[in-house]
This record gives structure tokens, C-alpha cells and sequence, in this order.
């Protein structure tokens, strides 16, 4: 019954995103569709390394109390109040990630990378496709440059592990930007 109302609730959010306010009710049709975007969000997430995971909001709304949560959206609530940390980013066309904030970017990273020590770390937007995949590539790119080190592979990895994804084509441009500027910032905050 529960993931009935969940899938109810799902629905209308994702009709509500993509059909505006012009439509009160999702169809049946919806509910029912092959559109990956209902797939992915009903989908759970997917563990991409040693606790870290890539996820929905579904999967967010069903996590254990003790994880630790990073939300790429503007308006989604954070179902983990104990520990979490909000990234505001619009899926759009030319939308920037971080919002060119280097200090939100790095404060992310190192929020991923000291929780997932001791707990599991969510990355999460609203279907965990584009935005929370975007941010986990960020981060691999940045914690294990010898690995991660292009961001086709490491998009390719992550595609692996949780094959829906599909990243908005501005932010994948913007990640070898962002990762030049955090890699100047931590080496510098590690020589001090």
C-alpha cells in the first residue's frame, strides 16, 4: 500500500514537473508509461563506491535514519535533517552547477567525503539522473583523480552502476572547471 501512495505521489510530482499547472491530475497512462524518467525514479539507488550511493527521491524518502544525505534540488525536502546539506540546482538548459559557487562545490565534497567514512551518503535530486549524477561524478573525479580520470569514463562507470542516468550535457561540460578550481583550493588548504 505504501508504495502504492508513493508511486501516486511520484506520479503527480513528475506530471506536475514536465506538464506544468495546467493539468490537475496525472493520467493512468502515466503511471503506466515506458518514459525512463517514472523508471528511474521508482528505481532504488544505486551504490556507485564504498558508501556512496546515487539515487532518487523515493530513495531518499525511504532511507534509513543514520545516512547522510546530499540533495541536488531547489525544492525537494530534505528527508534527513541530522545529516545533510542541500546543493540548489535547475535541471535546465545552461543551468550551472554549484551556481559557479567553488566554496558550495568544495564544502559538498568534502561533506560526501567525511560522512561516507562512517555511514552510507546519498546523492539525490528528483529521478537521480542528471543533477545527483552530476555531483557524483564531480566527486569520483575529485577523491580518486588516478581512477576517475576523464569524465567519459567515469560518466561510463557510473552508467554501470545505475543505468538510467542522463546528465544534463551543460553540466558535464562545466565538471573539468569546477574540478581545476577544487583541486587548487584543497591543495592549497592542504599546504597550510
Amino acid at each position: 500500500m505504501f508504495l502504492n501512495l508513493l508511486r501516486l505521489v511520484v506520479a503527480k510530482a513528475y506530471h506536475y514537473i514536465t506538464e506544468g499547472h495546467h493539468q490537475e491530475r496525472p493520467t493512468r497512462a502515466l503511471m503506466s508509461t515506458n518514459d525512463p524518467g517514472i523508471h528511474a525514479v521508482l528505481s532504488p539507488a544505486a551504490k556507485v563506491a564504498d558508501g556512496l550511493f546515487l539515487g532518487s527521491c523515493v530513495a531518499a524518502a525511504t532511507l534509513p535514519d543514520r545516512a547522510a544525505v546530499v540533495n541536488v534540488t531547489c525544492h525537494l525536502p530534505i528527508f534527513s535533517p541530522s545529516y545533510s546539506i542541500r546543493v540548489k540546482v535547475d535541471d535546465c538548459a545552461g543551468a550551472h552547477l554549484f551556481r559557479n559557487d567553488v566554496w558550495l562545490a568544495e564544502r559538498t565534497m568534502l561533506f560526501i567525503h567525511l560522512h561516507r567514512r562512517s555511514r552510507p551518503v546519498l546523492v539525490h535530486c528528483f529521478a537521480g539522473r542528471s543533477r545527483s549524477c552530476a555531483v557524483v561524478l564531480l566527486y569520483l573525479m575529485w577523491s580518486c583523480p588516478n581512477t576517475y580520470s576523464t569524465v567519459a569514463g567515469t560518466y561510463a562507470y557510473v552508467q554501470t552502476c545505475r543505468p538510467c542516468v542522463g546528465v544534463n550535457h551543460s553540466f558535464i561540460f562545466q565538471i573539468p572547471g569546477i574540478l581545476r578550481t577544487l583541486f587548487q583550493r584543497t591543495h592549497q588548504v592542504a599546504r597550510v
